[in-house]
């Protein structure tokens, strides 16, 4: 072994190389086109976008395409076969996404491409590309990006062709077999937030589930005479609400309006955020847990306490791909939020809050965005959606079924969380495996 005289690369094989990327292939950035000029799935040639590169292997399908009469108008480069695509702006950079084509392309100014030479195979060069950080040379500003230049400055450790061949056939292995581990998890996290939903479902529409009664409660029978609410207990009745169903006997359909005051956000102008001050709470910043570090924050000085979030409040976003999405604020944070949030401010609501996690509230949504090129829903009919509630003993059948739904969803989230941190071992161990053998530390 030698000194690669890199720090990241440490040791390699004394009859290896470390070699900048730049000598080693073509990079090329894409091209922007206009909407005009993007046609159907049968012309010529491929548009890749930025979203592709959630496939592995890219597929050449879609309706992302353009003529090779308008790639000729518009001078745009071609992308020949074998090359490696990535994003080189925005968030989708830092994912660090490196996808090998076997097909010619276009692909969008968001992208860069490298195209390499005879000594470097692409499936090699996607294997080294995990060794890379990007985050450690991203140009400052708001959006994070890399240039040209910066890219092809990045060192590889290259061994010769034959021993690349013999490292991508033994890390296809390794990583395939990491791979089936970290897809069996995930598909245990998609069967948990399934049974999640339909145990809210079923809450929030039949109550909560009877215990099983003991050997002593099954042996003193109920008169139905003595206990007519008792009976009536088990009964159903349409809900009036087809997606809804029945609903017990003793509980109704309301109109979320009728039971909680709904507030759309203020209109902030992006330019007066700044590094310091009251956090804005938009569209992204919806999650499980909102991250108030992270947030943009406002130093102005207007009144804006109508925009206020308050302890207990639903949070839901109004527009784009997470529309309907929602989160419950439980604590005094002071912020405020921007247009396309909404509040959702009740007695309630927290099993509001659960009631908006249910597979109806999204076929609701759904209905709504039939055919839109951008999701959203106004406050009209958010305030409309029907929410099923209990009549009898309300306030105190409310909290049962909160509780219930707490503790029930605490418990599964225990284990969703369980499997996640496995994946990311998982994946820290896939990454480790790769850094071994594409530095010549396990020798092949």
């Amino acid at each position: 072994m030698k000194d690669s005289g890199i720090p990241w690369i440490g040791d390699i094989p004394e009859d290896w190389e470390v070699r900048k990327l730049k000598t080693l292939g073509k990079l090329q950035g894409g091209n922007g086109f206009p909407e005009e000029h993007q046609g159907i799935f049968d012309e010529e040639i491929p548009f890749i976008k930025v979203k592709a590169l959630i496939e592995d292997p890219i597929q050449k399908t879609g309706k992302d395409t353009i003529s090779e009469n308008v790639r000729n108008q518009l001078k745009a480069t071609l992308i020949p076969k074998n090359s490696i695509v990535f994003a080189k702006v925005g968030a989708a950079l830092l994912l660090q996404r490196f996808r090998c084509l076997n097909f010619l392309c276009c692909i969008d100014n968001n992208m860069m491409s490298f195209s390499p030479s005879k000594k470097i195979l692409s499936n090699y060069f996607v294997y080294a590309s995990a060794l890379f950080d990007f985050s450690l040379f991203v140009n400052p500003g708001t959006v994070p990006s890399v240039n040209q230049e910066q890219v092809g400055n990045i060192f590889i450790p290259l061994p010769d062709v034959l021993k690349q061949e013999k490292i991508v056939a033994a890390l296809d292995k390794k990583c395939e077999e990491i791979d089936a581990l970290i897809s069996l998890q995930e598909k245990m996290i998609t069967e948990l937030k399934s049974y999640k939903q339909s145990v809210i479902t079923e809450a929030v529409t039949r109550g909560v589930p009877a215990q099983n009664p003991n050997k002593s409660s099954q042996s003193v029978p109920v008169k139905p005479s003595a206990s007519p609410r008792l009976c009536e207990k088990n009964k159903m009745k349409d809900s009036g609400i087809p997606w809804l169903g029945t609903i017990p006997a003793l509980w109704e359909v309301r109109r979320l309006k009728t039971e909680s005051v709904f507030i759309n956000g203020y209109a902030f102008d992006s330019d007066s955020f700044t590094g310091n001050g009251i956090p804005i709470i938009r569209i992204g910043d919806i999650q499980q847990t909102i991250d108030y570090d992270n947030c943009a924050k406002y130093a102005g000085n207007d009144n804006l306490d109508s925009f206020k979030i308050k302890d207990s409040d639903v949070l839901i976003a109004m527009s784009g791909a997470t529309t309907g999405k929602t989160t419950w604020v439980c604590h005094t944070q002071h912020a405020y939020i921007n247009q396309r949030v909404g509040i959702i401010r009740s007695p309630i609501s927290k099993y509001i809050y659960y009631t908006l996690q249910t597979s109806y509230f999204l076929e609701y949504i759904n209905l709504f965005n039939a055919g839109s090129a951008q999701p959203n829903i106004s406050s009209k009919a958010i305030g409309n959606f029907p929410i099923s509630l209990p009549q009898a003993n309300r306030e105190r059948e409310i909290q049962k079924i909160v509780n219930f739904l707490d503790s029930k969803t605490s418990e599964i989230n225990s284990m969703i969380s369980l499997k996640q941190q496995k994946i990311a071992t998982l994946q820290k161990y896939k990454k480790s495996v790769i850094f071994e053998y594409a530095t010549g530390k396990v020798i092949l």
